[in-house]
C-alpha cells in the first residue's frame, strides 16, 4: 500500500521507516528543504535505535521524501499527520499546524483518507477542519481517529 506521512521529525520519521519495513511504499513529505535535503543525502537527524539501517535500506526503495503534499496525497491509500503540536501559554496543544495540514489535504483529497491523533469532538467540539472545509467531495468524507474505533462521518 502506498502510504503518505506528513512531517518528518521523530513521529514522522520513525513511523515511515517503519512502515517501508513492514513492505508498504512511504512517501514522507516535509516543507523544511533542508530536512528533506538531509534525509535524501542519508543524515538522520534523531536517535533511534535501527532507524538508520531502516533508512539506509528503504530510502529511494520503498521510502521517498518529498515537498509536494498533493501528490503524496493523491498518490497514498493513506495518510498520516505527524506534525508538531507544541503547548500553548495555557498548556493545551497547539493544533495549528495540524489544522494547517489537513486544509491543504483538503484541496487535493477526494475521498477518505485522513487518520488523525485527535478524538473526535477533541477538536473544540467541531469536525475537524478538512470534513468542514471540503463540500465538494465526491466521496464519502470521513476522519478516522485512532483515540476511537469509530469512524466518524462528516455532515
Amino acid at each position: 500500500m502506498r502510504i503518505g506521512v506528513v512531517g518528518s521529525g521523530y513521529v514522522g520519521l520513525v513511523a515511515g521507516a517503519c512502515f517501508a519495513d513492514l513492505g508498504h511504499d512511504v512517501i514522507l513529505v516535509d516543507n523544511d528543504q533542508q530536512k528533506l535535503a538531509s534525509l535524501k543525502a542519508g543524515v538522520v537527524p534523531i536517535h533511534e535505535y535501527f532507524l538508520p539501517e531502516l533508512l539506509q535500506r528503504h530510502s529511494g526503495r520503498r521510502l521517498h521524501f518529498s515537498d509536494d503534499l498533493h501528490e503524496a496525497v493523491r498518490s497514498s491509500a493513506a495518510i498520516f499527520i505527524a506534525v508538531g503540536t507544541p503547548p500553548t501559554d495555557s498548556g493545551d496543544a497547539d493544533l495549528s499546524y495540524v489544522e494547517s495540514v489537513a486544509r491543504e489535504i483538503s484541496g487535493a483529497v477526494n475521498d477518505y483518507r485522513l487518520q488523525s491523533r485527535i478524538s473526535a469532538g477533541g477538536y473544540g467540539g467541531d469536525r475537524f477542519p478538512l470534513t468542514r472545509s471540503n463540500r465538494g467531495w465526491s466521496g464519502q468524507r470521513a476522519l478516522r481517529s485512532s483515540a476511537s474505533s469509530d469512524l466518524q462521518a462528516a455532515d
